[in-house]
């Protein structure tokens, strides 16, 4: 955790910043010794931008900054993350004000993740190698989110998620759908 500053712009504009110390206890790990354990203390840090515009719209610009220092030295990493998103209103408003606001989002982002001290793995040919791991994960989503009555909403999400990696090991795509109902309170 830590301090959020946000800083009124313009009417219509936040700037946000972020510095904080995470602790992590991973308490599921599959290989959670010596050198493969997961459990982390760190340095996180963010800025981001809003714009507000229409009625209830807006977009977000993030750059994401993050340190862990793992037990195990084979996740310990740095992280450099960018992402963007936006929430547009989809109907007039005097539509909305009797069906309900009806909002679609989207977002997306890059994060690129660097571990610090060099993994034994085993390559898809079967050799043995030692090699720094350097990941790139893409995530990009789409939803619509409709407020039926006041602080109660549907929502309906797709994400998907790909993770490539110097080590084909850890490389994967991901696809996940959503529909859920949301309370506000």
């Amino acid at each position: 955790g830590g301090p959020v500053v946000k800083f009124l712009v313009t009417p219509n504009n936040i700037l946000e910043a972020f510095l904080g110390y995470d602790n992590k206890e991973y308490h599921n790990q599959k290989l959670n010794y010596g050198e493969y354990d997961r459990d982390a203390q760190g340095m996180r840090a963010y800025l981001s931008w809003t714009w507000f515009f229409l009625s209830r719209g807006f977009a977000t610009l993030r750059y994401d900054y993050g340190r862990e220092r793992t037990d195990g030295i084979y996740s310990d990493n740095k992280l450099h993350g960018l992402s963007a998103n936006v929430n547009v209103p989809l109907l007039p408003a005097s539509v909305a004000h009797k069906a309900g606001q009806l909002f679609v989002q989207a977002g997306g982002s890059y994060t690129l993740q660097d571990y610090t001290y060099p993994q034994p793995y085993t390559d898809v040919g079967w050799v043995a190698k030692t090699e720094e791991r350097k990941d790139q994960i893409y995530q990009w989503t789409i939803g619509l989110n409709w407020e039926v009555i006041k602080n109660i909403g549907l929502v309906l999400q797709y994400k998907h998620v790909k993770w490539d990696s110097n080590i084909s090991l850890y490389e994967y795509d991901n696809d996940v759908y959503t529909a859920g109902i949301e309370f506000k309170f």
